[in-house]
C-alpha cells in the first residue's frame, strides 16, 4: 500500500509505517502532495492541516474532486470543533489530534481505511460479475434472451431516431433437441 503524509511529524510516521510494511511517499507542501497523489495513485492519504502553501483541508477537497473514493486521514494540533466538522464535511475518512502519543491509533485508522477500500473493490467486482451473469448464458457464455430484448429495444429506437432501415434475422438450429437432451432445456 502507498500512503502519503505531509508536514512536521513526517519522519516519525514514515519510520513507523515503513516498519509496519507500508510504502510511504512524502511531500512537503499541499501542491507537491497533490502532484505526488496524481503520480503515485496511493491507497490512502495522510495530511496535516497546517503546511506550507495551501492547507490540508484544501488538499483534502482537491483530492476528493479527483477521486471521491480516496480515503484521507487528517492530522491537526488543534482540537477545534469547527475544523473537525469542516474536515468531515469535506470527506475526510478520519480526524486525529497531534501529538500522536499512541501511533497505534493512526495505525488502526489506516488499517480500517484500507480494509474498507478492499471491501469496496471486492463489492464492485462482485456487482460486475452479477451483471454479467444476468445477461449471459452460463453454458455458452453468449448473451441471453433478456439481453437480446434490451439490445433490440435500443436498436429499434436508434433506427427510428436516425431514420435508418432496421432488420433482424432469426437462426434456427437443426436437431436442437439433442443439445437440450444433453445439456438441459435452460
Amino acid at each position: 500500500h502507498r500512503i502519503f503524509h505531509l508536514e512536521d511529524i513526517c519522519t516519525l510516521i514514515t519510520g513507523f509505517l515503513s516498519g509496519e510494511g507500508y510504502t510511504v511517499v512524502t511531500a512537503e507542501s499541499s501542491e507537491q502532495g497533490l502532484r505526488r497523489f496524481r503520480e503515485e495513485s496511493p491507497d490512502l492519504v495522510i495530511t496535516d492541516i497546517k503546511m506550507p502553501g495551501r492547507n490540508g483541508i484544501d488538499l483534502l477537497k482537491d483530492i476528493k474532486v479527483e477521486d471521491p473514493s480516496m480515503d484521507v486521514i487528517v492530522l491537526t494540533g488543534h482540537s477545534d470543533e469547527l475544523t473537525a466538522i469542516d474536515c468531515l464535511h469535506s470527506g475526510a475518512y478520519d480526524y486525529l489530534l497531534k501529538p500522536l502519543d499512541e501511533l497505534d491509533l493512526l495505525l488502526a485508522s489506516i488499517q480500517r481505511a484500507i480494509q474498507k477500500r478492499r471491501l469496496e473493490a471486492s463489492n464492485l467486482q462482485l456487482v460486475k460479475e452479477l451483471e454479467e451473469m444476468a445477461i449471459r448464458d452460463p453454458l455458452t457464455g453468449i448473451y441471453n434472451h433478456r439481453h437480446m430484448h434490451t439490445c433490440l429495444s435500443e436498436e429499434i429506437a436508434r433506427a427510428l431516431r436516425y431514420e435508418h432501415p432496421f432488420s433482424i434475422m432469426m437462426i434456427d438450429i437443426d436437431h436442437f433437441k439433442q443439445v437440450n437432451d444433453s445439456y438441459g432445456h435452460l
